[in-house]
């Protein structure tokens, strides 16, 4: 900041002195060297105070003050400049375009570092610097304006001091290292600004990976781990630090290095930009745990070639304990299923898509498999003289009638013949609207209580000859007839 307002006030004094040396009275003139430098420490102070001052405000009020104290360092720079010029005469000001220098200088400055520290502006840079511009050469020409000079021929020339060739040679000079150093200081304040910042950024890394529970690691292209958050301690059982420097293929399970080389080659390579695998880590305590990785690919600061990748660790055993155990219970329970007497559907009402078990296919003499899993299916098997009813009881249960829904039909084998099937269902998944989104229910084959009652049925039609039948094995049996 200082290089920063050394440059500016050095700037705003060499603009002022080289308008000066470009003004001509008429007569010789000098400049005495000690107000000359005087005035540059005015202005090169008050530009230190007023971009510290703006870099600190917190409202337009403070901007326009800061401008304010430029302005009044400016217009104290020119001033005593003047001061320090020598010539064979005397100097006059006329004090309304002195006040006005004065007040051009401090209004548009102010106005200059209210839009500075204005972000809502589109260009605040660029407005700032035009309206500074206009404040300084509207006091400079303003001031140069309200001197009076009234020669003195008997005075003489002017006293020996600053030549003005000279003057001008060593303002160049001056600044063109002013310049110099302003850039270096620049440069250094960007770069200290940049390192602050990634302090910042690493230290926020750091704060969050070293607090997770999860594993974070941070390795090179070749998967040699570079960084290793402490959760490795209590998730993996080994300390950080014997992390360091060495290859996951000491940790990942023999049977598992195929499947996680392959992932993590994709992603070295570039072919992917992040990926998850689930694999088992050798525990610090020799036992396996089931480890799940978040990887994510790293880039170099162009966002160009990849320079590694970042891990996220997580312990899945308990996770994967359960899906296990939900594995096998679905396995179990499909098998016993599948042993029963019953068939099983599940009719997804939104696509049509429905489930058949294998017991329910072999039930009909198919092969498990070769009916086609669609609501159509069921259709295309129905007896045509049962479809209206199914669909009448079906539409029953759908809309609250029935608890459940209970339907006795015919259904078409693969040799073509009917059998009867009671099918039970329930609606277990509604839409928003209460419409219905699934379907399950089951499959018994009732053929051969459905023949019995038919049987019973067509003996109840005919009870007569059934008498008849009766009194004839009554008269074979006293006749000592016997039935073979």
């Amino acid at each position: 900041m200082i290089a920063a307002s050394f440059s500016a006030g050095a700037g705003v004094w060499s603009t002022h002195f080289i308008g000066m040396l470009g003004y001509d009275p008429g007569i010789v003139i000098g400049y005495e060297a000690r107000l000359t430098l005087f005035s540059l420490v005015i202005v090169i102070l008050a530009s230190a105070a007023a971009i510290a001052l703006c870099r600190g405000a917190t409202s337009p009020w403070m901007a326009a003050t800061a401008g304010a104290i430029l302005g009044l360092g400016v217009a104290a720079m020119h001033f005593s400049g003047m001061a320090g010029v020598q010539l064979p005469g005397s100097i006059s000001w006329d004090r309304t375009l002195v006040i006005a220098s004065v007040l051009i200088g401090c209004i548009v400055a102010a106005a200059a570092f209210v839009a500075f520290a204005d972000r809502r502006l589109k260009y605040p840079n660029a407005v700032a610097a035009t309206l500074m511009t206009a404040a300084i050469a509207g006091l400079h020409f303003t001031a140069m304006g309200a001197v009076e000079i009234t020669p003195d021929v008997m005075s003489g020339a002017a006293e020996a001091g600053l030549p003005g060739l000279a003057l001008a040679f060593g303002i160049a000079s001056f600044m063109l290292a002013i310049l110099g150093f302003a850039l270096l200081a620049l440069f250094a304040d960007r770069m200290h600004r940049t390192n602050l910042a990634l302090l910042k950024s690493e230290a926020a890394y750091r704060l969050l990976a070293e607090n997770t529970t999860d594993i974070i690691i941070w390795s090179d292209l070749d998967t040699t781990h570079r960084y290793v958050s402490p959760a490795a301690s209590a998730v993996l059982g080994y300390d950080p630090n014997v992390l360091v420097g060495i290859r996951p293929i000491n940790l990942v399970h023999p049977d598992d290095f195929v499947s996680y080389q392959e992932v993590i080659t994709s992603l070295v390579e570039g072919r992917v930009e992040q990926a998850v695998a689930t694999h088992r880590y050798r525990h610090g305590g020799g036992r396996w745990l089931w480890i799940e990785a978040s990887l994510k690919l790293t880039r170099d600061l162009d966002g160009n070639g990849p320079t590694g990748y970042v891990a996220s660790l997580r312990d899945v055993a308990a996770r994967k304990a359960s899906e296990d155990a939900l594995r096998l219970s679905e396995e179990r329970l499909a098998l016993a299923l599948d042993s029963g007497s019953d068939g099983l559907w599940d009719w997804d009402v939104t696509t049509g898509a429905t489930w058949f078990s294998d017991r329910w296919q072999i039930m009909l003499g198919y092969e498990p498999g070769e009916i086609e899993g669609h609501i159509r299916s069921w259709l295309a098997l129905t007896h045509p003289a049962d479809v209206a009813n199914a669909q009448t009881l079906l539409a029953d249960h759908v809309e609250g009638r029935t608890p459940l829904l209970e339907c006795e039909y015919r259904v078409r084998t693969k040799d073509g013949t009917y059998t009867w099937v009671l099918a039970r269902g329930k609606v277990v998944t509604r839409g928003a609207s209460g419409s219905p989104l699934r379907i399950v229910g089951t499959h018994i084959d009732i053929a051969a209580r459905k023949h019995a009652e038919q049987q019973r049925e067509h003996l109840e039609q005919h009870p007569i000859r059934l008498g008849h039948m009766r009194r004839n094995l009554r008269r074979r049996d006293s006749g000592g007839i016997r039935l073979t």
